[in-house]
């Protein structure tokens, strides 16, 4: 169900690109900050709706909001260090899944070295 997450907002992205003149009014903008705020602070949705329904709801407004929130520059996210955290921030991505696997090993390997250490084997 998280693929069609990201291939609503996909969408819309290609579709703010490719007609950029489409923008959200200002009590539109309002209304769905407002649908995400009692989406994020009340149980209303998922407690009165289906379960596909909650979804596909879900899509619908976090691309909405997202897309929304990315037409207008906020001063606070105009920070140099965002800035490079954010052309650096994809290469962090690429690479935390080796980070997790090689931790992994190492631990695996160092909690197998103690157990052998204490003859876990005589305990079975």
């Amino acid at each position: 169900m998280y693929f069609y997450f990201f291939s609503f907002s996909g969408l819309l992205a290609v579709l703010r690109l490719k007609k950029p003149g489409i923008k959200f009014s200002r009590w539109i903008k309002w209304l769905l900050y407002s649908v995400t705020l009692i989406y994020f602070f009340s149980n209303l949705f998922i407690s009165s709706l289906p379960t596909t329904a909650y979804h596909l709801i879900s899509m619908i407004i976090f691309g909405l909001f997202i897309c929304s929130l990315s037409e207008t520059p906020y001063s606070f996210l105009e920070n140099h260090y965002l800035k490079y955290l954010g052309k650096i921030s994809y290469g962090i991505y690429m690479t935390h899944v080796f980070a997790i696997h090689l931790s992994g090993i190492v631990l695996t390997r160092i909690n197998a070295s103690k157990l052998l250490k204490t003859e876990w084997y005589m305990l079975i």
